[in-house]
């Protein structure tokens, strides 16, 4: 959106300056510690798959994340989903990304609608969830032990299969189930703020989203942020040990949907 200029001479100028200054404006609205959320976002997301397309992001908050695949992935525009009804987005929320919207235009889309109810004959190039999936399975059980949740978070991979371009990707970050850091900040925040016991762990997102139809599935466990800088260690916590040692995060990203497998769903319907 707002790294390609396709404009000469005074046009072009335009252009730039309206660039700025919508950078300038985002800059202005994002909330304290924003340099380091978007550190975080460049950490786990490969800007290759992000720039140039349209976004649906998934629970989308205040429409930081929305935003930033716009300002600085180079994103084409966006759509944001959320129901602004508690788990973290409510009605302020909802007031954060209206104002986010004045400033980036008709570029950005709001949806107000929980993700259940939510179906568009827009296709996505790619799709986005941070920490929100967990949110509509949020139980005790795993997957495997609750058949018709599972069921439904199926039939859910589905209908946002569908809405996928033919080389589009899913992509969601989440938590795991446990985590035994010896880090401070992440053993009380896991106590005190999160309750672990309610989310998946990753091979239960990876059996619904197999079996709803994407037969191309990659789970990753990113280093933390801090170790950034030492990328030639990352590989040391790529796996599950160091994911419930650190900050109990991984990212799963699916691609390769079967359409076929929504067709059949929505003659279902």
């Amino acid at each position: 959106m707002f790294t390609k200029q396709y404009w000469t001479g005074s046009l072009r100028k335009t252009a730039i300056l309206k660039v700025e200054e919508i950078r300038k404006e985002f800059a202005g609205w994002v909330s304290p510690g924003y340099d380091y959320r978007l550190r975080i976002l460049r950490h786990i997301f490969n800007k290759k798959d992000i720039e140039g397309q349209y976004v649906l992001d998934i629970g989308a908050g205040c429409g930081e994340t929305s935003g930033s695949f716009m300002v600085h992935f180079g994103a084409s525009g966006a759509t944001a989903v959320d129901s602004y009804e508690g788990h973290g987005s409510d009605v302020s929320t909802y007031e954060q990304i209206k104002t986010l919207q004045s400033i980036l235009g008709n570029k950005l889309k709001i949806i107000k609608q929980d993700i259940w109810n939510f179906f568009t004959e827009d296709k996505y190039g790619f799709i986005v969830a941070i920490s929100s999936l967990h949110h509509i399975a949020e139980s005790k059980k795993t997957l495997r032990q609750d058949l018709k949740l599972e069921q439904k978070i199926v039939e859910l991979f589905k209908r946002i299969g569908g809405m996928l371009k033919d080389d589009g990707k899913f992509v969601f970050f989440d938590l795991a189930r446990r985590n035994y850091s010896p880090i401070p900040r992440y053993r009380e925040r896991y106590k005190t703020v999160v309750d672990l016991s309610t989310k998946q762990d990753p091979w239960a997102w990876m059996s619904a989203l197999r079996k709803a139809g994407f037969r191309k599935v990659r789970l990753r466990y990113p280093a933390p942020v801090v170790l950034d800088r030492f990328k030639f260690i990352h590989w040391l916590f790529n796996n599950y040990l160091m994911c419930i040692l650190t900050n109990s995060g991984y990212l799963i990203e699916a691609s390769n949907f079967k359409k076929e497998y929504n067709k059949l769903y929505q003659e279902a319907e």
